[in-house]
This record gives C-alpha cells, structure tokens and sequence, in this order.
C-alpha cells in the first residue's frame, strides 16, 4: 500500500465518523454527506492512478528486459499472460462427485491412485499378462546374478548434475538446483552414495516419493479429473541418477526401439510421423488410390503400462519397416489404401493392447476417409469396429496439432492455426506495448503457432494468400500503417521475413533434421526414394 492511499483511506475514515456522529442526513447537499463521498471518490481515483503506475512499470520491465535479460522477458511475458482460474470446488470422478476442498483433495487421491494400481480390466488377455511377469522375474533374476557394478566416473556425475534442470520448483525434501551450485566435495559424496545404491542394486524408497500436480489440458471440463495431466516432481538425488541410466544406456535402447515410434526420440520431431502420412497421401493420390486413416489413442498409456512387458521387449523389433502406422508416445495412426485391410489392422492393434494392459479411447478413436482420388466409394457408418463399437467416421481431427481432413488438411490446419494465434496475441500483448515489443512477440511467441505443421503441408494459393493477408494485417495494425502499405514497406519496418518465406525456412530445416538421420531410419530412406524416383513437378 502506498502512501497516497493510506492517506485516501485515512480521510475517508474521518469523513465517514464524522458524517455518522451528525446522524447520517441523508441529504445530498448537506457538507458531511459531500465530504464523505469526496474522500470516496479521491480514495477510488488513488487506486485507479497505482493500478496505472504498476501495469505501466510492468511493460517498461519487459521493454527493458528484451535487451538485457532474455529469461527475465520470458518470464515477464508469461506472467502478463496470466492464467485463468484454476480453483474448483467441485470435481468429477468416474461419475463420482467430491465437494468441498477436503473432498476434492480425496477425489484427486482416488483418481490419480486408481491410475498408479495396476488394471484389470476383463477385456485384457490375463494368461498371457501373467506369463509376461513370470518371464519378466526371471529376466531380472538372470541380470543381478550376472551383473558386474561398473563405477560411476566424476565425469559422469557432473554430466549428470549440469542436465538438471534450473528454475524449477523445488523436490519434496526441499532440493532445487543445490547439487549444481554444491562443492566438489559434495559431488565426492554424492558419487560414493550412488556407486553404493548401484552396487547392491538397491534405490531407498525415500527417493520414490514425489509431489503431484494436477495440470489442466485447457481443453474439456475444468471440473472432470479426465481432464487433467499429473506432473510429478521426483527428488533431484533420483533425477541424477535417472541422468546417469539415461547417458548408459539409451544408445542400447534407441537400437531397439521401434523405427516408426517418433515421440521421446532425441534427435527427431512428432511432425516425422505426419510426414509419413502425407507422403502416403501424395503418393496415393500420385497412382489414383483412396487413403483411409485410422487415429488410435491410448486411454492414460503410461499411467498404466505393464513395465514387465517393456523388460521382456528389450533388444526386439516391432513391426516392419513401412509407414502404415506411425506413432508418436500413445497415439498410433493407421494407414491403408484399403478399408478391410485397415479394419484387420485395428484388430491387430486392439488385441496387441489388451495383451499389453492398456485400453483404447473409443471417443477418440476415430477414421477419416480422404478422398484423393474420383474413384472413392463412400463408406458407411459401422464399417470400422473397435472392441465390438462402431468408430466414428469424421470429416476431419486433430492429429499432433495438425488438422486432418478429408480434402483439404493445408486449409483447415492454417484456419486452426489463426485462431490459435489470434488468441495468443490478445493474451500477450497488452495496451501501451512498444511496436518493437509486439514484432519481437510475434517472432518468438506467435509465429511458432501461425506457421506449425505448414512445412509439412506447404500451403498454396487461396489458402497460403489467406494466411499471408491475416500475418500482414497483424503487423500494420502493430506499426499503425494504413492498410493500402506496400508489402515491401511493412516486412522493411518490422524486420520480419513474408510467411511464405518463413515456411520455407522451416521446410528447409525439416529436410536438414531428415538428411542428418541415420540412414537406416524410415524418414531417410523415404527421402531418398523421392528425390530418385519424383520428377521435380511432383507434390511429395
């Protein structure tokens, strides 16, 4: 509180008694009951003008921060951002409602609980879950008695300390960023402690305890635990050593991981996967053939994978090498030419997650039927099955933030990414920014989103001049220039490259992230059959 206001608040006190002591007149004219509403009035204008002060120091804090302090302007920009209100007094539980706080912190136990035990479900195949355990125990067994404890090296705890990250919030024994700024000495120790822990193949259960946190996915009821994703904070002691496993042994790991899986991959991108889609459009399109796609998401995957089954699928391939069904982390997209071979395809897929432990999303689970070609024959609803159930056939749905539709993806995904954009920028820029200011918001902060995908789908005509009018309205209206501005004129003054350009740059990077893969990888071997074999008019 400021001193103006203490002020404000003490006069208007003293008016108030005073007007009181005399009665309360309830007469407009009379001088205490004038008095009284002149110290409100004052006190009300002394509020408006420190709520003026405070977002105008706020916007000189950014201004100031975007030439000096990146991370101070991050952080600035995302607290103007704001968020909504995320307190609930009511929450939604498998059909089960909790009120109250207490209750709501119950229905959170209950939820994230539920996920934490192990499912049994009566859809899932049990004889061959329960032979999996057993060969998993055996698989461990087989390993601690041939296992020789190699030493952690100096090298690897540092390795492993300057991986954790900075500026997060801290673990439940209190521990942030102590190990990175700690002494040598403190790292000798923790060294011996670790090399103990590996030794003897024993991790404490203190360093399994972590601190939940309800994250909402902005999309759905705010009130349904469904729609809520649990980010755990685990002790920074288990994030060294899981930095530790990770530099040991993800090089064995990435050897047997499945080629077409793109998510938690270093060193690709989810958009590989829609990659393989379009080319498979574009080359169905090429030799007349309709295109059937199937969007397959597993219901809470890594909350109730059966970790047996990934100890015994170490060292093993799935699948083949082919594009019919890239996945990214849980969601699987199946691809066919033909609609019966694409319904066998979502039986092989629904039996493989029951043998697994984990349930398909049936309102999820959806087929786009695309038409790239005259000769398609419309299929009707209840054609594809899952589980028994009838897949929706739509017109169109989100697959990795990329609109998919049945005629046009390039033209529905820009329209989702305008209005994506458009949101972003009334949440970030508010009134009294600098135009220098908002041209660097849109840099970082709405090209991203405007432009996302649009490497892949490399919009043309129509729908590529749309995009292009919104992105220069945008700026114009930024700089103050009158809408009849030459092009030229407005990309000189901001300093920012036309969209089409800044797709190409994108496309440009994405086919270097592709040559600089390893041969043998889908995405390399898919390039490299296009450039032989595509004449340069072609859309691959």
């Amino acid at each position: 509180m400021t001193e103006n206001i203490s002020q404000a608040i003490s006069e208007k006190k003293i008016a108030f008694f005073k007007w009181k002591q005399n009665g309360r007149p309830p007469d407009p004219n009379n001088p205490f009951t004038i008095k009284k509403k002149i110290t409100t009035s004052s006190l009300r204008k002394q509020c408006r003008v420190e709520a003026a002060l405070h977002r105008i120091q706020e916007r000189q804090k950014i201004i100031d921060a975007r030439y000096n302090d990146p991370a101070l302007f991050y952080s600035l920009i995302k607290k103007q951002r704001g968020k909504l209100s995320r307190f609930i007094e009511e929450l939604t539980v498998d059909e089960e409602i909790f009120q109250s706080p207490v209750n709501v912190m119950k229905g959170w136990n209950k939820h994230f609980g539920d996920l934490a035990k192990k499912s049994n479900n009566n859809s899932f195949d049990t004889k061959y879950l329960n032979s999996i355990e057993k060969e998993a125990t055996h698989i461990i067994k087989m390993c601690k008695d041939k296992y020789k404890h190699q030493e952690i090296t100096t090298g690897e705890i540092k390795k492993a300390v300057s991986k954790l990250n900075t500026n997060k919030a801290e673990d439940f024994y209190g521990f942030a960023e102590h190990f990175i700024h700690g002494s040598e000495s403190l790292l000798q120790h923790l060294q011996q402690l670790l090399n103990v822990c590996f030794k003897f193949c024993f991790i404490p259960d203190l360093l399994k305890i972590g601190t939940l946190f309800p994250v909402f996915k902005n999309k759905g009821d705010i009130k349904n635990a469904k729609n809520y994703r649990g980010i755990t904070i685990t002790p920074t002691y288990s994030k060294i050593i899981e930095n530790i496993l990770k530099g040991r042994e993800n090089p064995k790991i990435i050897i047997s991981q499945n080629p077409l899986q793109k998510g938690f991959t270093e060193g690709t991108s989810p958009l590989i996967c829609e990659l393989f889609i379009e080319e498979f459009e574009r080359e169905s399109k090429y030799l007349k053939l309709p295109v059937y796609i199937a969007l397959l998401d597993g219901k809470s995957f890594f909350d109730v994978v059966v970790h047996a089954n990934l100890i015994r699928r170490f060292g093993g391939r799935v699948g083949n090498i082919n594009c019919c069904a890239p996945k990214c982390a849980d969601d699987v997209t199946l691809v066919s030419n033909n609609p019966l071979e694409l319904q066998t395809m979502i039986n092989i897929a629904l039996d493989f997650s029951k043998r697994e432990g984990y349930l398909l999303q049936p309102t999820k689970s959806v087929v786009i039927p695309v038409k790239t070609c005259r000769k398609f024959y419309e299929i009707e609803d209840g054609f594809w099955k899952l589980n028994g159930k009838n897949m929706p056939i739509v017109p169109n749905a989100s697959h990795i933030g990329i609109q998919k539709s049945d005629k046009d993806s390039a033209d529905t995904t820009v329209n989702e990414n305008i209005k994506k954009a458009r949101r972003a920028m009334y949440s970030l820029m508010g009134t009294g920014l600098p135009s220098k200011t908002s041209i660097s918001l849109i840099r970082i902060y709405i090209l991203p989103i405007l432009t996302y995908g649009l490497e892949l789908l490399l919009p043309k005509g129509k729908i590529l001049y749309n995009i292009s009018i919104q992105y220069k309205k945008w700026i114009k209206q930024i700089l103050s220039l009158n809408s009849n501005v030459a092009d030229s004129a407005v990309y000189t003054l901001s300093g920012l490259l036309p969209i089409e350009a800044e797709i190409h740059v994108k496309a440009i990077n994405l086919f270097g992230k592709i040559s600089r893969a390893k041969c043998d990888s889908i995405e390399w071997r898919l390039a490299e059959r296009q450039l032989q074999i595509k004449p340069h008019n072609s859309h691959s």
